[in-house]
């Protein structure tokens, strides 16, 4: 009998420990995340409060049928997985004292201690008791943490994302601004190049008015010709929204109308320029000068005492811009080598 004793001793210490020590724990925890106290919260709250003496009372008071017992387990559980770990150590606590009290005074299931068998029954009911409610209170207990963690980190994530949104929006339109200021000053370069090229077109036809010679005159012609090619280009330049690249069908029919006005009928040029044959500003050039050559040989070259018909045609084929200009010219001769042609 001693050795039972002292079995039941440290049965209940060890039960007292349990319970006492996770409660302990419990409060040294920091407290979850604060829920919202709703009308559901409160109803659940006040049914727990009340369903738990009744069901402890019924299962250790009443009656001395074990299988009562069982009764307590829904409102521990309940309390466990909606309350936390602190709620669930008060309720075990609670029960505890229900059921020591209960067979202490001579009630319930356990109501003969004098049994030696009765004491470590109930020390062990209330063991595994406390251990299911704590593991089930710590697991839910944990899992909201987590969720709260999530949560918080996802709020964070979420406040990250705006301020970075406001960042790009900011950096975007500061962008936004400079590439405008900077088409604006790129269109004032064209415009500005188009306006000196027509003054240097003016000098060079105030010039050739005083020249004698019929070669003077003809090299200041073709000049100016040449310039007014160039000029063309940049005046499409300036009036495309995109600056930077023109499409060239348009430089086409623009420059061919200007050489068929200033030729005085030594030249008819019909054009076919397809839409989307896009160039950069500096190759609208260097094509507008190609071209002005190509129709001023044209003209050069016609047959005795006719005018030059030219055909010229632009388009875009995959990923190049074709351009072909033919004429009623005699052509090139049989013997003639594109390699080793020097004109």
């Amino acid at each position: 009998q001693g050795a039972t004793g002292t079995a039941k001793v440290v049965t209940g210490d060890a039960t007292g420990l349990l319970i006492v020590g996770t409660a302990l724990v419990a409060w040294k925890r920091p407290p979850l995340p604060s829920r919202a106290l709703n009308l559901r919260w409160w109803l659940e709250a006040g049914l727990l409060v009340a369903a738990l003496p009744l069901a402890s009372a019924w299962s250790f008071l009443a009656d001395t049928d074990a299988a009562r017992v069982y009764l307590v387990f829904p409102c521990l559980v309940w309390t466990a997985l909606r309350f936390g770990v602190r709620a669930a150590a008060i309720a075990m606590t609670a029960v505890a004292a229900i059921a020591i009290a209960s067979a202490i005074n001579g009630y319930g299931p356990f109501a003969d201690l004098s049994n030696v068998d009765e004491v470590p029954a109930l020390q062990g009911l209330i063991a595994v008791i406390a251990t299911s409610i704590f593991i089930i209170a710590f697991t839910t207990e944990a899992s909201r943490r987590i969720n709260a963690d999530l949560t918080e980190a996802n709020r964070k994530l979420g406040q990250i994302n705006r301020e970075l949104d406001e960042i790009v929006a900011a950096k975007t339109g500061a962008l936004r601004g400079l590439l405008a200021h900077n088409e604006m000053l790129l269109k004032e370069v064209y415009h500005r190049v188009k306006n000196n090229l027509q003054i240097v077109s003016s000098i060079i036809s105030v010039h050739s008015r005083g020249a004698d010679a019929p070669d003077q005159k003809r090299v200041f012609s073709e000049v100016q010709k040449q310039i007014g090619a160039i000029a063309v280009a940049y005046d499409m330049l300036h009036q495309t929204e995109n600056m930077e690249v023109a499409d060239f069908s348009m430089i086409v029919a623009e420059l061919c109308r200007n050489i068929e006005d200033a030729s005085g009928g030594l030249v008819r040029i019909t054009t076919k320029a397809e839409r989307g044959a896009w160039v950069s500003g500096d190759i609208a050039a260097v094509l507008s000068l190609a071209l002005n050559e190509l129709i001023t040989n044209s003209i050069k070259h016609a047959p005795e005492n006719e005018a030059a018909t030219v055909e010229v045609g632009c388009r875009r084929h995959g990923g190049e811009v074709v351009i072909t200009v033919g004429d009623n010219g005699p052509g090139f001769p049989p013997d003639f080598d594109f390699d080793m042609a020097k004109g």
